[in-house]
């Protein structure tokens, strides 16, 4: 998930509907959603690996960059060519959100790219002290990838640790979460 900020003053109201007009002067993009709990980890300290989805589009490309920058290994981000990166796009004037436009995907992701993705789960789960399961119901974690997911973390000893989106909190029962 991308984050993307467009801020600056707004000093009227448009003509063609009663609604402030942003005179935008800065825009800025973070990682959001998985990424963001990465970036937390990484800012306080930690090695984070983000593994994920993306779409193949510029929002994409722009996600990966940004989690570079802020110390986010993105090798384990797996790009799906049939959507779009989620993108939640905030604009703001001063502190004050005027608004936020959604751009997202929520499908389960297909066979293929579940299964590429546990691949990349795989190929790093030793490398790892803990797992953070940031579920944000985009599309990935149905319970096929929770399960491998869960099942590769306790084989090896690796705690895992949920940041739920869903209001069923049964999925997660039984695991050592």
């Amino acid at each position: 998930m991308l984050d993307e900020y467009l801020s600056g003053p707004v000093e009227r109201v448009s003509p063609e509907a009663p609604v402030p007009v942003l005179s935008v002067d800065d825009e800025h993009c973070v990682p959001g959603g998985a990424a963001h709990v990465a970036r937390v980890l990484a800012a306080l300290g930690a090695s984070a690996l983000l593994v994920g989805v993306i779409g193949e589009d510029p929002a994409g490309e722009r996600l990966r960059a940004a989690c570079g920058e802020v110390g986010i290994e993105p090798t384990g981000l797996v790009t799906d060519h049939s959507r779009a990166t989620t993108r939640k796009t905030r604009v703001m004037c001063g502190p004050q959100q005027m608004v936020r436009i959604d751009r997202e995907d929520d499908r389960p992701v297909s066979a293929p790219i579940r299964s590429e993705v546990l691949d990349r789960v795989a190929e790093r789960i030793h490398q790892v002290d803990a797992v953070v399961v940031s579920d944000y119901a985009k599309g990935l974690l149905g319970d096929v990838v929770l399960s491998e997911l869960v099942s590769m973390a306790t084989e090896r000893g690796v705690p895992v640790l949920v940041d739920p989106k869903h209001h069923d909190l049964s999925r997660y029962r039984g695991q050592r979460c």
